[in-house]
């Protein structure tokens, strides 16, 4: 009885363990985030395509961390992902990414200090990733908010 509770109570226990371990907060803080774009408008149309991203900003709306926009990015065979512009690094000075590859790549950068992050995961080579935000698309729009 002490070998089958010793091999099913480890494995239960790191699992609980490793479970309950504490998320860290990510340095932007949950803001205003309510962004809508439609895709027949000629600044989103290049949503369209898998690879492309945007970064929006809509003036009647919240724009994400210090109004710096939302980047949304046609994620290949997995819809649509938004981040918060703002590069998470410095947030005394913050600094809208931009993207690399005029908008049809994987790729953004930080202009302030060259952090490329990538869309497919928002993260970098390190550090904290870009703030991640929920989308929903339907009928040629795309919804995002946090």
């Amino acid at each position: 009885m002490s070998k089958l509770a010793f091999v099913f109570g480890i494995p239960l226990f790191l699992v609980l363990f490793v479970g309950c371990a504490k998320e860290e907060k990510h340095p932007i803080p949950n803001g205003c985030v309510d962004v809508e774009l439609y895709l027949d408008y000629p600044e989103y149309t290049t949503l369209k395509n898998e690879g492309c991203a945007v970064i929006a900003k809509d003036p009647y709306d919240c724009n994400g961390y210090y109004g710096n926009g939302v980047v949304v990015f046609n994620q290949p065979d997995d819809g649509y992902v938004a981040y918060d512009a703002t590069c998470p690094k410095h947030l005394e000075k913050p600094t809208a990414v931009r993207l690399d590859g005029d908008g049809c790549g994987f790729s953004a950068t930080c202009p302030h200090c060259n952090t490329t992050y990538w869309l497919t995961t928002g993260y970098p080579a390190e550090g904290y990733p870009l703030k991640r935000y929920r989308v929903s698309s339907q009928s040629g729009s795309i919804v995002v908010y946090n």
